[in-house]
């Protein structure tokens, strides 16, 4: 923690910057904090320190990727909006070794039990457990990666599964029925779009008032989305809120609409919603329509943008 003194072992220096690993804290900062998880652990880097603490480090971390990277001092601190810090993850990716899902530990493919980090909800770890079990009774060691996916209150709740190889398809049909999913999907190098939808919906949907207006997104398993259920209605609500009614606007990499969808319903603005991705593109159009919100979907990547806007 910054202001520490402590003794470090030092693994290597890179392009000026001494990677190191603590051996002992000898002056500990009034913030450290025992971790309840593994701070190697994914997703538990700051587990040791003070949640108020951390809300500052990350503020500074902001400011200097802009001044660092950008080359711009910004005129004011970063406000870091505080959140509950448990079961906040909506959409975490694990890894499955040796009939086990979690966590990489930090430079390793070490398999940190989920549970500890507390990120999920209690329920969607049941679900894992309830998987993890499945896949070893079944045997199917090819099954490498999971993406999950649910919905704010956790109704709707979708696995995808990453396979190194063939995968009998009854034995995923089986995994699919699996109490607590709403949705399984696996990668398939044969089918359309490279992805086989094995049981149920491979969408989970949401509903947040913006506004005082109800707006609503579906999005797909594997379509990039705002992980923190807990400040999603306040992000969205901040960021519609710096609109002005009636104009314009670009929206790169737009996603499932998050952004653009309020946009245009909330403030009666013409967006041009840009997204590459061939999942979140297919979430743009549909959210777009069901809203019939003034949005234009336009389905390139950034790259192209200056083949389109000239």
């Amino acid at each position: 923690i910054p202001g520490e003194r402590v003794t470090a072992r030092v693994g290597h220096v890179a392009k000026g910057v001494v990677y190191a690993q603590t051996v002992t804290v000898e002056d500990p900062s009034v913030d450290r904090r025992e971790p309840a998880a593994d701070p190697l652990c994914g997703g538990c880097l700051y587990a040791h320190i003070a949640y108020e603490r951390q809300r500052e480090i990350k503020a500074q971390v902001v400011a200097d990727a802009f001044a660092r990277i950008a080359r711009l001092v910004l005129p004011s601190p970063v406000p870091v909006a505080a959140s509950p810090i448990d079961g906040y993850r909506m959409r975490p990716r694990l890894h499955c070794r040796a009939g086990r899902i979690g966590f990489f530990r930090e430079g390793t493919h070490d398999i940190c039990n989920p549970r500890d980090t507390k990120q999920l909800l209690p329920a969607t770890y049941d679900v894992l457990e309830r998987l993890t079990a499945g896949l070893q009774s079944l045997g199917l060691d090819a099954v490498r990666e999971l993406e999950l996916s649910e919905n704010i209150g956790a109704s709707e709740r979708v696995v995808h599964l990453e396979v190194a190889a063939a995968v009998d398809g009854r034995a995923l049909a089986a995994l699919g029925a699996t109490d607590g999913l709403t949705g399984l999907t696996a990668s398939h190098p044969q089918a359309a779009g490279g992805l086989r939808v094995i049981a149920g919906d491979p969408h989970v949907g949401d509903v947040l008032t913006i506004g005082g207006r109800e707006v609503s997104w579906r999005r797909h398993v594997l379509a990039f989305f705002q992980g923190n259920r807990h400040l999603l209605g306040e992000l969205v609500a901040h960021v519609v809120g710096q609109i002005p009614t009636g104009s314009r606007v670009i929206d790169l990499y737009a996603g499932a609409g998050l952004f653009s969808v309020p946009a245009a319903v909330v403030r009666g603005a013409q967006v041009t919603a840009v997204e590459g991705d061939r999942h979140a593109a297919a979430d743009l159009d549909a959210n777009a329509r069901q809203a019939a919100a003034a949005v234009e979907a336009v389905h390139i990547t950034y790259e192209e943008l200056p083949g389109v806007f000239t």
